[in-house]
């Protein structure tokens, strides 16, 4: 019974990784506003203090957990990020072709504008 139990919370555990890792995958193929870039993390954190009415202690602290939770994040996903760079390409890939060559110029002026850092359109190249 506590080997059943110990093998369904590492199910569990294995599940959870795979589904953020899954999620952050999806997430850097269509793209996402949330943390594309870094004055964007800057304007959501100051948001983000500004509707909880943090004290200026609290907003430090804020930036120290975010910070730490970015940097872990890349950690974890450094070793994946070929893959995940591979099926962005191919998702991009499978989107021009089909679209037609109006919607082609246009999309190509959207990626362009992600390679360089503008936020506008969600998130851009790798790390």
């Amino acid at each position: 019974m506590v080997g059943s139990k110990k093998l369904a919370i590492v199910f569990l555990l294995g599940a959870l990784l795979v589904g953020a890792t899954l999620t952050y995958a999806a997430d850097r193929v269509m793209g996402d506003h949330d943390c594309a870039q870094s004055r964007d993390r800057t304007k959501l954190r100051g948001r983000l203090a500004d509707d909880l009415s943090l004290s200026s202690a609290q907003r430090l602290l804020l930036d120290s957990i975010l910070e730490r939770r970015h940097s872990d994040m890349d950690v974890v996903l450094d070793p994946v990020r070929p893959a995940l760079d591979s099926i962005r390409s191919r998702a991009r890939g499978e989107i021009v072709r089909m679209l037609d060559d109006r919607q082609q110029a246009a999309f190509q002026k959207i990626l362009a504008k992600q390679e360089k850092g503008d936020g506008s359109h969600g998130r851009g190249g790798s790390k």
